[in-house]
């Protein structure tokens, strides 16, 4: 069977893209928001919990010996 580029593809595409588009600027606003209530439990808990590589972690974690 031939392959022809045809109308109905090119809009396909398009559509594809615009709703990739939007799906890039939601995962980025929600990363945002994320981060910034990460940063505001942080000023919260500054005492209690301790920020590392691995994410957040509660000093009496550290403190349980592993077998």
């Amino acid at each position: 069977m031939l392959f022809l580029l045809q109308s109905w593809h090119i809009l396909l595409a398009a559509v594809i893209a615009m709703v990739t588009q939007r799906q890039q600027q939601v995962i980025e606003f929600q990363n945002a928001r994320i981060e910034a209530l990460l940063k505001k439990l942080g000023n919260i808990c500054a005492e209690s919990w301790t920020f590392c590589d691995e994410g957040m972690r509660s000093p009496w974690i550290d403190s349980i010996s592993t077998v």
